[in-house]
């Protein structure tokens, strides 16, 4: 087995399984079914940020890793809120939507999250992850073993506290706040490459096998007991009870991680290569799938005369297969031409 290969791969899938979640949840029409798939799916992307943090190479250049992360995250998000913006302005009047007055606009570039705006709702994403980052660097810059993870749970809990008493803080940074716990644990998992001997022990034998099924039966029961009792909301800070929310998330997080390995271990090559290319365009799906949506929905006003609604309901499949389709491929032919062209050493992607 090559490992290191395999951890690329299988992280790759693990996104994209991940990002496919978000987009059949923004456009699926059962209600229910979607309430299956809230508890996790956003939490699993702080999840594979803690697993993808290397603390001990970030320690060393804290201020180029600040500028990195800035340019890769917020300098899209800026870009993205503004496009987004007049992008709603134009579409507005064909789809019958309401306004968005300039003071709700800058209202939500600031605080991550425009209520009103549609292509801007998943968009708080961005400064949440980038801050996310900061303070995972910045509470594990010096602290190690048991008292970062007592410094990462009294940050936790005062972003919680925050969320539910309604302070939020600019640019999603209470929200940054309250997913540190997620991002220590995928960080631990990484670190002890929890998932990779759970694996390997279940191919070595039959006892093994049972017992990590067991493990993933036991993930899904409490997934979907989760679901029951609570359907968290992480943008408009609606956690429900702290400790569904937290094991739920883990949960979830394990379950697509453990199956993104099994993936990588059994499916054809080229099948796991496609779910890898869809996990490496994951941001760029979570930026233009709702826009695309509307695009599609415009569309459709325009040569058919079809409510917006009517439209989504009715051709969510569709739009669900283009919102992830379209912007892998632009990412894949933008990536081959830079690779191809300024990245002949090292490749830009």
């Amino acid at each position: 087995m090559n490992i290191p290969h395999q951890r690329n791969l299988y992280i790759d899938i693990a996104k994209a399984i991940g990002i496919s979640i978000v987009v059949f949840a923004h456009n699926m029409e059962n209600y229910t079914i979607r309430s299956y798939l809230f508890p996790f799916a956003v939490h699993f992307f702080f999840f594979i940020a803690g697993y993808n943090f290397n603390l001990s190479k970030y320690r060393e250049y804290p201020v180029n890793f600040i500028r990195t992360r800035f340019l890769r995250l917020m300098l899209p998000y800026l870009t993205a809120v503004i496009c987004s913006y007049f992008i709603y302005l134009a579409v507005a009047p064909i789809l019958s939507l309401p306004p968005i007055t300039t003071g709700a606009f800058v209202d939500g570039l600031t605080s991550g999250y425009i209520h009103d705006l549609e292509f801007n709702i998943v968009l708080w994403f961005l400064p949440a992850l980038f801050f996310v980052d900061i303070i995972f660097l910045a509470l594990g810059y010096k602290l190690q073993g048991f008292y970062f993870l007592i410094a990462i749970m009294l940050v936790t809990a005062a972003g919680f506290i925050l969320g539910r008493d309604d302070r939020q803080l600019i640019l999603s940074l209470d929200i940054a706040m309250t997913v540190q716990l997620f991002v220590y644990v995928g960080y631990i998992f990484r670190k002890y490459n929890l998932l990779e001997k759970a694996i390997q022990s279940a191919r070595s034998s039959r006892r093994n096998f049972f017992l990590i099924a067991l493990i993933i039966l036991t993930l899904i029961i409490i997934m979907v007991y989760s679901a029951n009792q609570a359907l968290p909301d992480i943008p408009t800070r609606i956690y429900g009870q702290p400790l569904l929310f937290f094991i739920a998330g883990i949960c979830g997080s394990t379950f697509i991680l453990m199956t993104s390995l099994v993936i990588d271990t059994v499916v054809h090559r080229y099948a796991g290569k496609i779910l890898a290319t869809i996990g490496q365009a994951s941001l760029d799906i979570l930026i233009s799938h709702i826009p695309i949506s509307f695009f599609i929905a415009a569309i459709c006003t325009l040569l058919w005369d079809l409510w917006i609604y009517h439209t989504v309901t009715k051709y969510w499949y569709l739009i669900f297969l283009i919102s992830v389709a379209l912007p892998t491929l632009t990412h894949t032919f933008i990536a081959s031409i830079l690779n191809k062209t300024i990245a002949k050493k090292h490749r830009f992607f």
